[in-house]
């Protein structure tokens, strides 16, 4: 079994829906903004600090992923840190460092505090949330059964 975000999901695997679609957002503090200005596109990004984000166990950067115009469109960003954890990155935001592209419900109590502001917010489109995956199999055990009942419960 395995948690997969939708858009990452193997052919042969049975996928079971437990949560709604998600958004990645870029943000950045309010005084990050006054000191280096808003990006008023995805392109302006290049010109902007990013804090970058490798998957463990990868050697290249996350390219974030933005929606224009019917299509998805991938801007490989630049910045001053590499992590390789979400909760770093979102630390550099919020010390100010540059721009961080963030699930968007993790930081929906940020945003309402004034911490951080949403950019190219028009660009962020949903995609599909996190699914429970296992291979096609014959007789599911109980275990799995009983956990994928649990999560869409509480989901």
């Amino acid at each position: 079994m395995a948690l997969r975000v939708g858009e990452v999901i193997e052919r042969n695997m049975i996928a079971v829906r437990i949560g709604p679609e998600l958004r990645q957002v870029a943000v950045a503090t309010p005084e990050y903004v006054e000191t280096h200005g808003q990006p008023e596109h995805r392109r302006d990004l290049l010109q902007h600090r990013c804090i970058r984000w490798r998957w463990p166990g990868r050697s290249t950067p996350y390219a974030w992923e933005f929606f224009e115009n019917g299509t998805w469109f991938d801007v490989v960003v630049d910045g001053p840190l590499i992590v390789d954890s979400r909760e770093a990155a979102l630390g550099a935001v919020l010390n100010s460092i540059g721009i961080g592209f963030v699930i968007e419900d993790t930081v929906t109590e940020l945003f309402h505090q004034k911490q951080l502001v949403k950019l190219l917010d028009e660009w962020s489109a949903p995609f599909p949330g996190l699914y429970v995956c296992y291979p096609d199999q014959r007789h599911m055990r109980a275990a799995l059964r009983a956990f994928i009942d649990t999560v869409r419960s509480e989901a």
